[in-house]
């Protein structure tokens, strides 16, 4: 889930925060640096997770992004499809 927060100097953030899951614990996000996006090998693009629309979100580039395909090498992209991360060894 992303929340906004807005400082004392007014300045709007994003964040990512945990929700409550449908069975009562908290869900964290799933959680991805650009670096761990773009590698292939990186858990991100290896796990069973990772199908046609999975959210992680970029911790470097503070945004959301989508997994394309299930595959390992499958782009990931932000919410207007400009940003596109592929993973590569």
């Amino acid at each position: 889930m992303v929340g906004v927060v807005v400082g004392d100097d007014c300045q709007i953030q994003i964040v990512a925060v945990a929700t409550q899951g449908p069975q009562g614990p908290p869900v964290t996000p799933n959680l991805a640096t650009t670096a761990q996006l773009e590698s292939i090998v990186a858990s991100v693009n290896t796990s069973g997770d990772k199908i046609a629309g999975y959210e992680v979100w970029n911790t470097t580039t503070n945004s959301p992004v989508w997994a394309v395909g299930s595959a390992d090498g499958d782009t990931w992209v932000n919410g207007v499809g400009t940003l596109t991360h592929t993973p590569v060894l």
